[in-house]
């Protein structure tokens, strides 16, 4: 059998916590992932074209294959940083039943989900999504694990869903373009004007 390996204790496992150093790292990974979301939705709905004349634009499936191929190194070498001793004792697979696999097909699922909801939506719906997504969870876990939900939690779910309400019910913007139809400009130098076609814009 393989030699069992000690747990480490929780002093070892946690450290003194810097609440400046985690507000900094929660505003870089909010700043990192609003730019790679916004990029993301650039590829999906603008596709660069091939250099190849017959060759095609790149699909949503081989964008989702790309990135995979970007994470899996990076999770590998997590795994091995963190977990290389229980993986070189029991395998990289240990612990895999039914019930796991369930959850990496759902989690496969969900981030081909996103991706549809990038390119045929936008990152702004896909956030509100992933909000109530955690609104939900939470409230499952009321009758399941017999969590008590705080104040704090509800005004949050509160203002998450009447953003929600008030982004679908944005009114909706018309274009006009500036420069159009005059002698010597080109069509890169008109310029979009957009604003809200409600009662508001017809007034001015």
């Amino acid at each position: 059998p393989p030699p069992r390996i000690p747990r480490r204790s929780p002093a070892h496992s946690s450290s003194a916590g810097s609440p400046l150093l985690g507000f900094a790292a929660v505003l870089g990974a909010a700043v990192l992932s609003s730019l790679s979301s916004v990029y993301f939705e650039k590829m999906l709905k603008r596709p660069a074209k091939s250099s190849v004349h017959s060759a095609e634009a790149a699909s949503l499936w081989l964008r989702n294959m790309q990135l995979g191929a970007f994470a899996l190194p990076l999770a590998a070498l997590t795994a091995l940083t963190h977990d290389g001793e229980q993986v070189r004792a029991y395998g990289l697979l240990h612990g895999f039943n039914g019930v796991v696999w369930l959850v990496v097909l759902l989690n496969g699922c969900g981030g081909l989900l996103v991706a549809a909801t990038m390119k045929y939506a936008d990152n702004i719906v896909k956030c509100f999504a992933a909000a109530i997504a955690i609104i939900c969870g939470m409230v499952l876990s009321v009758p399941i694990f017999h969590l008590q939900l705080e104040p704090s939690f509800l005004a949050g779910a509160a203002l998450t869903v009447s953003a929600t309400v008030l982004y679908a019910r944005k009114p909706a913007l018309s274009c006009l373009t500036l420069g159009g139809g005059r002698p010597g400009r080109t069509r890169e130098d008109e310029l979009p004007l957009c604003g809200s076609s409600g009662p508001s814009a017809s007034a001015s």
